[in-house]
């Protein structure tokens, strides 16, 4: 199985909301980073 063909595919059945996916990833992430860096400053 081709991963590339496999991840266009998916891709191009959710063009629609890949605006809405890009802001929850880039939420996300930075969710992800508040957390991490009060995990690490240990608060």
């Amino acid at each position: 199985m081709n991963l590339k063909e496999k991840n266009s595919e998916t891709y191009s059945s959710a063009e629609i909301p890949s605006a809405w996916h890009n802001t929850l990833v880039q939420t996300g992430l930075k969710d992800i980073l508040l957390k991490l860096h009060k995990f690490i400053s240990g608060t």
